[in-house]
């Protein structure tokens, strides 16, 4: 009995497993060819509209140099001088 239930459990295995790549392909194929014709959809009709790709930016970051110069404390603490809204300096620890 228990090699009958092996043979019958191997033979629908590979059969399922056959039928599952066949349909897959075909499945993933017609995916992928929709996604890609949306996707040139997309980007033809922002060329067509005049829709320019905006360039790159590494991090900006906020003030001049010396707002980004980094001090270090007697202990090993780093800082920034930054100034508040008042024009009074302070230590911004990170």
């Amino acid at each position: 009995m228990k090699e009958v239930l092996i043979a019958a459990t191997r033979s629908s295995l590979e059969e399922y497993q056959n039928k599952i790549d066949i349909e897959n392909v075909v499945r993933f194929g017609i995916i992928f060819l929709f996604l890609f014709t949306v996707l040139w959809f997309t980007l033809s009709l922002r060329r067509k509209n005049g829709v320019k790709r905006k360039p790159w930016r590494p991090f900006q970051t906020e003030g001049t140099y010396e707002s980004l110069k980094v001090f270090y404390g007697k202990r090993g603490g780093r800082y920034r001088i930054r100034y508040n809204n008042n024009g009074e300096p302070y230590r911004d620890y990170f």
